[in-house]
């Protein structure tokens, strides 16, 4: 994915050109059209894709020796009239623009052009279009290679957690101490071991920490994992490669013989609601048009409404997922902002809605890779019944 196919879609779509603009590190987009290089850049820079053609890069002449390399026409800047001059003459016949910009701030996560940059290009005379469909045609839809670095993420992390959850319970219930953290660096010992890159380490989360969405185990004052506690373990990571992709998943369970009915009972409402996501993408295959995060979203939150549950489940219902963990596609998400993204073949997202209640929390997160016929796989094993001894 890359070049060719950013222009395929701008042809496609009949926008004149694609401009990424970055300040320091402001748009992550920047890297990855460039190739995926960390590149020291200090000052702005332009990246300009059209339609037809070769692309343009405008970035000033202190940082010459950090655009080496690029396979772009370059137009180097001095001061802001010479980038203003430069930018004119690049776009110069272009009535479209496509930046990375969300009418209303309705999707910061492609949102990364400040106000005055835009008032800039619009100075110039273009009509300004966000990005967001555009980037994730080119770049967010994963090769079959790369689909295969996912899959054997995922059989990592599924080892590793059923290695975790037994460990955890088997010292609980013999009475010796181990706590979240315990576990936790048990997982990221599991993961070097096997050769997987993570940005952050696993969550562990006992009883109440595990209606924290976000909850970090500390080193030091971090809960014991005790006879009939309740465990939440969300895990992602990546093998340690160029090019490959995170498998992300959360599981839950229970030390001790038999969950309580409450336990069980939010539990199913939440692998249920986890389940209705799928059915959605299912029926949109059926129907043969893609369906949006969005829409995806308010089918998952629609179940727990049903049940009940809906006002304690207090996040997006998914992310997309590539060489980050959390990736520039499609969200699974019409509750924090309002993705209207299409979930397009060759797009991977996590589909993990939860629970948060104030004594303990469940999430159930799988991987749903869309392939080209729309029907959505299911890449991770989906948990049915809560982990016990």
């Amino acid at each position: 994915m890359g070049l060719h196919e950013a222009q395929e879609y701008l042809r496609q779509k009949g926008i004149d050109g694609w401009l990424v603009y970055d300040f320091k590190g402001s748009n992550p987009v920047l890297k990855r059209v460039l190739g995926g290089e960390e590149r020291h850049l200090t000052r702005r820079v332009f990246y300009w894709i059209p339609a037809e053609g070769r692309p343009t890069l405008v970035a000033s002449a202190i940082d010459r020796s950090a655009i080496q390399g690029i396979d772009a026409s370059v137009r180097s800047y001095t001061h802001r009239g010479s980038l203003v001059d430069a930018l004119t003459d690049v776009v110069k016949g272009a009535r479209s623009v496509a930046m990375e910009y969300a009418p209303g701030g309705t999707l910061p996560y492609v949102s990364r052009v400040d106000g005055g940059t835009l008032d800039l290009v619009r100075g110039l005379g273009k009509s300004v279009v966000p990005s967001g469909d555009l980037y994730q045609y080119a770049y967010a839809r994963l090769s079959d290679a790369e689909l295969a670095t996912h899959r054997k993420a995922a059989k990592i992390l599924d080892e590793s957690k059923d290695a975790a959850f037994a460990h955890a319970f088997s010292e609980a219930l013999a009475g010796r101490r181990v706590t979240e953290f315990d576990i936790q660096q048990f997982l990221v010992k599991k993961f070097r071991d096997a050769g997987l890159v993570f940005d952050h380490a696993p969550i562990v989360g006992v009883n109440e920490h595990a209606g924290d969405p976000h909850y970090a185990p500390p080193e030091q004052g971090s809960s014991p994992i005790r006879k009939d506690d309740w465990v939440l373990i969300d895990l992602w990571g990546k093998l340690d490669q160029p090019g490959s992709v995170y498998a992300d998943i959360t599981w839950t369970g229970f030390a001790g013989k038999k969950p309580s009915a409450r336990h069980v009972e939010v539990f199913e409402a939440v692998r249920d609601a986890r389940d209705a996501g799928v059915h959605h993408l299912e029926a949109a295959a059926k129907r043969g048009k893609p369906t949006t995060g969005a829409e995806t979203d308010h089918a998952v939150r629609e179940h727990l409404v049903q049940k009940g549950l809906a006002q304690w489940f207090t996040h997006r219902t998914g992310h997309s997922v590539g060489q980050e963990v959390h990736s520039e596609g499609a969200n699974l998400d019409g509750f924090e902002t309002y993705d209207t993204r299409e979930l397009i073949p060759g797009l991977l997202v996590t589909i993990e809605p939860g629970v948060y209640l104030p004594e303990f929390g469940v999430r159930n997160e799988i991987d749903v890779y869309v392939h080209r016929d729309l029907k959505p796989e299911v890449t991770t094993r989906a948990q049915r019944d809560i982990v016990t001894p």
